[in-house]
């Protein structure tokens, strides 16, 4: 009888440490995932970030100053770089063909009052 009190005890104590290992998995998997979420989140933010930024930039460089110009096509050869550097991470969720044409936009126009600077001299 004592033999199975044991026996009995020790499935006890074995199934609390299984629940207790359980639950410690599922909560680093959940912070975890938690965690990647709220990563994705910021560089997503951090990416639209630049964009608009860029688009400012664009349209300042069109009214103001000649050097801004150079600044827009390297800033946009920046993001591309910055999204080519998420995109290998799996990170980033916006669509490539989405940024693409807008860094082929900002880069065109970029490109275009370039050339007419430079057919003016």
């Amino acid at each position: 009888m004592k033999e199975l009190e044991h026996f009995y005890q020790s499935l006890d104590s074995n199934n609390l440490i299984v629940r207790k290992t359980l639950t410690q998995e599922i909560s680093v998997c959940f912070t975890t995932e938690l965690l990647h979420i709220n990563t994705q989140i910021i560089l997503n933010f951090v990416l639209v970030c630049f964009i608009a930024f860029a688009i400012v930039l664009g349209v300042v460089s069109c009214v103001v100053i000649d050097l801004l110009d150079v600044l827009v096509l390297l800033f946009t050869l920046s993001l591309l770089k910055f999204y080519s550097y998420l995109q290998f991470h799996g990170i980033s969720q916006l669509s490539p063909l989405i940024f693409l044409s807008l860094v082929y936009i900002f880069s065109s126009v970029t490109m275009k009052k370039l050339l007419q600077k430079h057919n003016e001299r």
